[in-house]
């Protein structure tokens, strides 16, 4: 396979420098709360989000619904368990149809859709994975193919591309190809308001010094070294709106 190359994130680094070379420890409650140890205070029932985010969710909700859509978030809240499991489940499967695989292989395919546990925005209460109830036919709804110009979700995406950013949402992996990191998701929103301040806040995190990152397949790539890297191009790889 291909292995995807780290390069060197130029924005990053000038954000990097300006908020200073200090390790966070994981000792505060707001701190295990960004890598989705602690549980914050969230509200919703079928899925879960900050109450602010979750309040412009349902005010962006009734305006979609005038316009003949019923917006439904497949995924909000995920804790770090939640994020393992995902993540284990993955590298299980890959490692079974794909024997020859080295174990960096293996963490590249994960990581073209999904966030190493206790790095996914997820974790915050602020992204949601958006789909139309009304259209919710589809046993994998969260593919680009739904959400294309002759996809299930056409309007929806069209529909969110003019509104969210009015209700405070906004697309966090865009299709722009000079972007690095996860691959595009149209269906991944973020509650920017909130998610803006907290991704700065996280910059700094030493996340190999986790201790719950031993119970993650592949952890012992995950070095110091590596998670510099991967600040870099993916919890930067993003929206550009969201970084400013």
């Amino acid at each position: 396979m291909t292995r995807r190359i780290f390069n060197t994130n130029i924005f990053f680094s000038y954000i990097y420098s300006a908020i200073g070379k200090n390790v966070l420890l994981f000792s505060s409650t707001e701190n295990l709360t960004y890598i989705g140890i602690e549980k914050p205070i969230l509200m919703g029932e079928n899925y879960l989000l900050l109450p602010e985010a979750f309040e412009a969710f349902e005010k962006m909700k009734m305006a979609a619904e005038k316009d003949g859509l019923r917006l439904w978030g497949t995924s909000g809240y995920r804790s770090f368990e939640s994020q393992k499991t995902i993540w284990n489940e993955k590298y299980k499967k890959l490692k079974l149809q794909f024997p020859s695989y080295s174990e960096i292989d293996i963490i590249n395919c994960i990581i073209e859709f999904t966030a190493i546990p206790g790095t996914s925005r997820h974790h915050w209460g602020t992204d949601i994975d958006i789909v139309d109830a009304f259209g919710y036919k589809n046993e994998n709804p969260l593919t680009n193919e739904n959400f294309s110009e002759k996809g299930e979700y056409q309007y929806l995406n069209y529909w969110l591309s003019k509104n969210a950013e009015s209700f405070g949402f906004c697309l966090v992996y865009t299709e722009n190809p000079d972007r690095t990191g996860f691959k595009f998701e149209p269906w991944h929103y973020t509650y920017f308001p909130l998610s803006k301040e907290i991704l700065h806040k996280i910059c700094n995190y030493s996340f190999e010094d986790i201790k719950e990152m031993k119970t993650v397949l592949g952890n012992e790539l995950f070095s110091k070294s590596y998670f510099e890297s991967y600040k870099s191009n993916y919890l930067f790889g993003i929206n550009h709106f969201l970084i400013s």
